[in-house]
């Protein structure tokens, strides 16, 4: 029934690597590791006991529980990050959710919640637990042949006791210590060979008085956070360009960002721009009347690599002007009329209006089924656009129409209201996915953030000013456009609004700001990476590191 498992010999070999017997780690990594699998062996047998309990007393299990165990998982696995150097860190969201679903494999294979099945069940998470620190323990201190009798001395347990509970009876299912075995076998071996999470190095790109800055995601928070700004704007550099909204990397290198230098002679558009920051290009699409400065902000990019962008349009009074508008590739160069960038009058037919009617647009976002989200603060809302979308500005693209302005219109829209929640958002004003696939989104009047999955429904609030505060700028902030790093971190640029003598705005204290959260989903810290921003309304993320730049 045993067989030799790849963990125990890669185990075994990196030990005698180190030296044979009782080799003492020096390897930061490998004390790094250790901590962790110790921390991930305490969550195994914690969230499994939650589990006995509620069996014990006849009632579901308790949330709280569940809840405290992971909070003290996630500081366990960020202190050990902390303290020493674990390579990439991040791992903590991945082992959770092996341990999660370890738990459901043994809920599953132990039916019933008698005596019988409680006794199983702690039985596996005891083994678990003694597995993964055994394994903890070998790597802090490399002793071959002492782990491998203990390995398999504690396997042997777990036979024993799974037996022993058939033996006294009630058991619903009997014999099924071999397969537990092999269950929490493989398991293991699966938190061990985990690998680092694929996060590659990152820049949190952020638009604030006309000038776009870069922020190196691995230093944020550390005594030596790097930043810079990256384009300066026109009234300081004569080759500086002036910059707002959203920043979107483009497929094959290369972003867009909105930029309005010199409006309106040449009309604002989006700029587009090589990895050196050095503009290549602009989008610029009509804007509708009654817009005295049109002011591009959002910008996304769908698995078929087409942009979608959004045009702010009238913002606290008049009709709803804001647009949405697909654009086509390719980007890399300014595909309107001939005349070398750029020419003043600098108008592209390379797209397709899909909206012309927003109450204030803002942010764009789209999902994995190729839906396309923008929000609408005037509105109240975010607003869902199905696919499928035109193919081509013309009529063979299914862009047969035209809008106000002359410019070409899809011939059908698929559009529905996403959210529309004035207790949990408010004034609409930025919208990203969140790693789990939901979307987070942002209402800057009431400095809020909430978390809804991709039907509309709300699951929880992200950021809120304490109950009762009312006076501006709001302690927690008011966040305009948002972004999502690789490992989760949530980050916000805050408008800092003030009332001046009835007119609400931007006040000069600017931030952009950072959440964190604990494995239990819950808002763990909110930092300022930035402060002393002029207007920060725009993110966005792109690889990179201005560590070795």
């Amino acid at each position: 029934m045993e067989k030799p498992k790849a963990i125990l010999m890669a185990l075994m070999m990196v030990a005698f690597l180190a030296g044979g017997d009782n080799a003492e780690a020096t390897d930061g990594e490998a004390l790094c590791r250790a901590k962790k699998l110790t921390a991930c062996a305490k969550l195994t047998k914690a969230q499994l006991g939650c589990h006995t309990k509620a069996m014990k007393s006849g009632g579901t299990v308790d949330q709280g529980c569940l809840d405290k165990a992971a909070v003290k998982f996630g500081k366990a696995m960020s202190k050990a990050e902390a303290k020493t150097p674990c390579g990439r860190p991040g791992t903590a969201v991945a082992a959770s959710a092996k341990i999660s679903a370890y738990t459901v494999t043994v809920l599953d294979g132990v039916p019933g919640n008698g005596k019988c099945s409680q006794t199983k069940i702690k039985t596996a998470a005891k083994t678990a637990m003694k597995l993964l620190k055994a394994v903890a323990k070998n790597d802090k201190k490399a002793n071959p042949s002492k782990f491998s009798r203990g390995f398999a001395k504690t396997k042997g347990k777990l036979l024993k006791g799974f037996s022993k509970a058939d033996t006294k009876g009630g058991c619903t299912v009997t014999g099924d210590g071999d397969s537990m075995l092999e269950t929490t076998d493989a398991f293991v071996e699966d938190v061990v060979d985990m690998p680092e999470p694929d996060c590659p190095d990152q820049l949190l790109y952020g638009a604030e008085g006309n000038r776009l800055r870069r922020y190196d995601i691995d230093t944020i928070g550390s005594s030596n956070q790097l930043d810079d700004i990256f384009i300066e704007r026109a009234s300081i550099d004569p080759e500086g360009r002036d910059i707002n909204g959203e920043t979107c990397p483009l497929p094959g290198g290369g972003f867009v960002n909105g930029e309005d230098t010199g409006q309106p002679n040449p009309p604002a558009g989006w700029g587009v721009f090589n990895d050196d920051g050095e503009q290549v290009g602009k989008l610029t699409p009509t804007y509708q009347t009654g817009e005295s400065q049109p002011e591009p902000f959002g910008c996304a990019v769908n698995a078929a690599g087409n942009l979608f962008t959004s045009s702010v349009g009238s913002q606290a009074s008049g009709a709803f002007t804001g647009q949405l508008i697909m654009w086509f590739p390719p980007y890399g160069h300014f595909p309107g009329q001939a005349g070398e960038y750029p020419a003043t009058n600098a108008t592209s037919q390379n797209f397709c209006k899909l909206a012309t009617n927003l109450g204030t647009a803002g942010s764009v976002e789209t999902d994995s089924d190729g839906n396309v989200y923008v929000t609408a603060a005037r509105s109240l809302a975010v607003w869902k656009f199905a696919p499928p979308f035109p193919t081509s500005a013309d009529a063979a693209g299914s862009c047969g129409g035209t809008d106000a302005t002359g410019a070409p219109a899809a011939d059908e829209v698929h559009v529905s209201i996403f959210v529309a929640d004035p207790e949990h958002v408010g004034t609409a004003t930025g919208i990203v996915q969140a790693p789990n696939g939901n979307l987070y989104v942002s209402g800057v009047l009431g400095g809020l953030i909430a978390e809804y999955t991709t039907e509309g429904d709300f699951v929880r609030q992200i950021l809120a000013p304490p109950d009762g505060e009312t006076a501006l700028p709001l302690s927690t902030g008011h966040p305009q456009g948002i972004a999502v790093d690789c490992k989760g971190n949530l980050y916000f640029a805050d408008m800092a609004l003030v009332n001046n003598n009835g007119n609400l705005g931007p006040g000069p204290g600017g931030k952009v700001r950072r959440i964190t959260f604990d494995l239990a989903g819950n808002t763990k810290t909110v930092e300022i990476v930035k402060d002393g921003l002029a207007f920060p309304d725009g993110l966005g993320i792109i690889s990179g590191d201005l560590e070795n730049d």
